[in-house]
């Protein structure tokens, strides 16, 4: 039986601490989110430990082992479940309320990893950092590894008592090699899924079963192993960030020095300096309560994102100030006297901790989710902004978004319609604009759009990077601009609008978390320059846009409309909601410096082209000081780019009080 070591909470401690850092943005940190692997390494040494030596003596049963994780885990977790609905019910707006909640359910499942997977674009992405129990991903892997990995291990020591560790070690090496693959191939699952992760659990296991058959090493190697092995760690840190490869060999790295920390404080009177270091009291202190400051910091963190906080020097004091005092209130209050609880046996854990809140919870879930969030939480006012900002996209007339006057004339074929729409989601955001365009001129029209996808007739390769199968999204894209393309071909009418999201395909994504690119190359291959992308697209576009005034037809550019940093579609209403002053606006200097170049370039393009016409939507989102995703308390956009429905819509209104209808002004011609 290994004895209790302060070196390994304190370890702990080391792996929060990078944790907290990283999500607080504290600069140099990089690569923090590595604490998570290091957590995962001394999970499966100990609790493999533990697992092993009952085997031993033979007193292992399933009923002991899930009751420890079952008081160990859910009291801490229920406490910040519940927690954060509280604060959601006065900060979160309905959509947001809800996705926590179902986001509450899966992390209760234990399956929150496969959820946040599913509904993200990655775990670095811009749109998880307001995702209020994101950091219970982890949870969700160890989990199910715990489910998995005793009934493995018994198999082992049914076939062999003197292999399981070899056996082991073997699987540890295959995974690795799984998880390299899986994260050249898809970053995204292979983060959040336990079959890239599933090694770094196995790397502490593997630790745990060879441990007595390990040789006690003296102090002067202990001293250079555990120095080296923190080095590596500081390295990792430092140099890794959101677009490395990871888990696979990096995560490997990180396995292998933390066993290495781990087993140079095997003999406590020949561990190594960093082991010493780590039985400090207020080091080994902070890994006590090193579970409650992980489940406690990321919903402070993700509440001031939604709240638009800037993440400042004080704002990032406060942040684990606040974490560090309620954590440790809670360490005493809810983890301590449930873990050692004797009261709790396995029949009332199972009631009190599983069954009841997991009645309460779906019943509460189902509720909201009927009741569309509970928006009468809020004022009359902030309803109704709520409600122009959930219209997100396009949808047949109904009577919330349309009058006696306004009728859906985006229904036509193209056969039967005056004007062709194509383009990418920006063309589907645009439509509510395009509409009240055509009520205006009694035109009818059809719409042809595929998200992500940049206007390219001349047969131009396409390479997606965010860390998914390369090989099927371009054949994806490729597919999908065929498809623009011959909608182009059959359609009847004289007159196409394009619409794409350009600043994408010219200069990348601006979202500060994204970890995706769509790039546009004359040829495709694996290490195409991004930063001649912008040169690709500009031919691609005149080439499409020669390609269709050839034919005949008339076409209509909208311009881009400005990219904001950072979601403020929900700014205004929040700002209503929560009765805080927020930053609804970012700087015109900011905004032009990707906006303009683009402007200018689409600008130009009526200069080369007879039938070509160029609206510029610039005037109705920025002044010379600021550019705000609002006008007159109403919410254009549903996102950091897109407009939503009722702002497409409203704009159009706008746009015909100081412009001619370029559909109407067809018929002078």
């Amino acid at each position: 039986m290994i004895s209790y070591r302060k070196d390994i909470d304190g370890l702990r401690a080391f792996a929060v601490t990078l944790v907290l850092l990283f999500h607080i943005q504290a600069p140099l940190i990089h690569g923090g989110f590595i604490g998570v692997d290091i957590f995962f390494v001394i999970s499966g040494f100990l609790i493999t430990s533990v697992i092993n030596n009952k085997i031993y003596d033979d007193n292992f049963t399933y009923r002991d082992f899930y009751l420890r994780r079952l008081k160990r885990i859910y009291p801490l977790l229920l406490t910040v479940i519940t927690t954060t609905i509280v604060a959601g019910c006065f900060i979160l707006l309905p959509k947001a309320f809800n996705s926590m909640l179902n986001s509450v359910g899966m992390t209760f499942l234990s399956i929150s990893n496969i959820y946040f997977r599913n509904i993200s674009s990655g775990y670095f992405a811009d749109d998880t950092n307001m995702q209020i129990l994101l950091h219970t991903w982890s949870l969700g892997i160890e989990e199910q590894f715990y489910l998995l990995w005793p009934p493995i291990l018994l198999g082992f020591y049914k076939i062999s008592k003197k292999y399981p560790p070899y056996y082991t070690a073997f699987i540890v090496t295959i995974l690795a090699i799984v998880s390299e693959v899986a994260a050249r191939e898809s970053k995204v699952s292979s983060y959040y899924l336990i079959h890239a992760r599933a090694f770094e659990l196995l790397s502490g296991a593997t630790l745990a079963l060879f441990w007595k058959q390990l040789p006690i090493s003296g102090k002067r190697i202990n001293h250079l192993i555990s120095g080296m092995a923190l080095f590596i760690i500081f390295i990792m840190a430092f140099f890794l960030d959101k677009n490395s490869t990871f888990p696979g060999s990096n995560a490997l790295i990180i396995c292998l020095v933390t066993c290495l920390i781990i087993y140079t404080g095997k003999d406590e009177a020949q561990c190594g300096f960093v082991n010493t270091i780590l039985t400090t009291k207020p080091i080994v202190f902070i890994g006590l309560i090193s579970y409650s400051l992980y489940l406690w910091h990321w919903p402070i963190i993700a509440f001031t994102n939604y709240l638009h906080i800037e993440k400042t020097f004080l704002t990032q004091c406060a942040i684990l100030m606040g974490t560090f005092c309620v954590s440790v209130a809670s360490y005493y209050a809810v983890e301590q006297k449930f873990r050692y609880s004797k009261i709790l046996t396995s029949k009332k854990s199972i009631i009190f901790l599983l069954l009841i809140p997991f009645v309460i919870l779906s019943s509460f879930i189902a509720i909201s989710s009927a009741r569309q969030g509970f928006p009468h939480r809020f004022n009359k006012d902030v309803q109704a902004m709520i409600n122009n900002i959930n219209s997100e996209y396009y949808s047949p007339c109904k009577t919330d978004t349309c009058d006696l006057n306004y009728s859906d004339k985006l229904n036509g074929t193209l056969d039967y319609s005056d004007f062709l729409v194509i383009g990418d989601s920006h063309a589907h955001a645009m439509q509510g604009f395009i509409n009240v365009l055509a009520n205006d001129a009694n035109k009818t029209g059809v719409v042809y759009y595929k998200n992500g996808t940049p206007l390219s007739f001349n047969n131009n390769a396409f390479e997606y990077y965010d860390g998914e199968n390369r090989a099927i999204f371009r054949q994806k894209i490729t597919n999908d601009i065929k498809n623009i393309k011959q909608a182009v071909d059959e359609f009847n009418g004289n007159t196409v609008i394009i619409s794409n999201r350009y600043g994408l395909y010219l200069y990348g994504r601006n979202e500060p978390s994204s970890q995706s690119n769509i790039i546009v190359s004359e040829k495709y291959n694996d290490s195409i320059d991004i930063k001649s992308k912008d040169i690709d697209y500009k031919s691609s576009l005149i080439k499409s846009i020669h390609y269709i005034t050839n034919a005949g037809k008339k076409v209509i550019i909208l311009g881009p409309l400005p990219e904001f940093n950072s979601d403020l579609s929900r700014c205004d209403a929040l700002q209503k909601a929560t009765n805080t002053e927020q930053k609804c606006y970012e700087e015109a200097s900011f905004i032009h410096k990707r906006l303009l170049p683009i402007e200018n370039f689409l600008s130009d393009l009526p200069n080369k082209f007879e039938h070509v016409t160029y609206i510029n939507f610039h005037e109705y989102f920025c002044n010379e000081n600021v550019c705000k995703p609002s006008n007159d308390g109403i919410a254009f956009y549903q996102d950091s780019n897109h407009l939503n429905y009722l702002g497409s819509k409203y704009l159009g209104y706008l746009f015909l009080v100081k412009n001619n209808n370029f559909l109407r002004a067809e018929e002078n011609e």
